[in-house]
């Protein structure tokens, strides 16, 4: 003989309370009939499910009202945040301004530099009979 388990009955639909359930003692039970005895909650009993429900009511509740706290909260920070950034990129993009046109000076000063060092070369070939350090005087006041 062999056994066969048998599926489990569907439980009943049960709330994890805090404070301990309902006693046999507030529990009454209908007739005897053909199907399994079903459980009816006596009205000491319900007023104490009731009782619990509405304190995880409360309790949940009280936890949606924090998360949404936390929530505007963090959607401040984000604006702050944001704001932030908005003044950064402004100021990055103020100084990479003055750097293109720092750089820009630059290169016109360099290729000032150049024709004049060109010039100054000239003026030294044609100029045999100076001193090299008069040239180099020369060429400094030349602008």
């Amino acid at each position: 003989m062999h056994s066969t388990s048998l599926p489990s009955s569907p439980k009943p639909f049960m709330v994890s309370l805090t404070t301990p359930p309902c006693t046999d003692e507030d529990l009454q039970y209908s007739s005897p009939s053909p199907v399994p005895l079903q459980r009816v909650v006596s009205e000491k009993c319900e007023v104490v499910v009731v009782h619990r429900l509405q304190q995880q009511l409360k309790r949940r509740d009280g936890m949606i009202f924090d998360l949404q706290a936390q929530i505007i909260d963090q959607g401040h920070t984000v604006a702050a945040h944001k704001a932030q950034i908005a003044n950064l990129e402004a100021q990055l993009e103020e100084k990479s301004k003055i750097l293109f046109h720092s750089t820009q000076e630059v290169e016109q000063l360099q290729r000032a530099l150049a024709d004049q060092s060109v010039r100054c070369d000239a003026c030294s070939k044609d100029c045999s009979g100076f001193d090299e350090r008069e040239v180099k005087l020369k060429s400094n006041n030349i602008t």
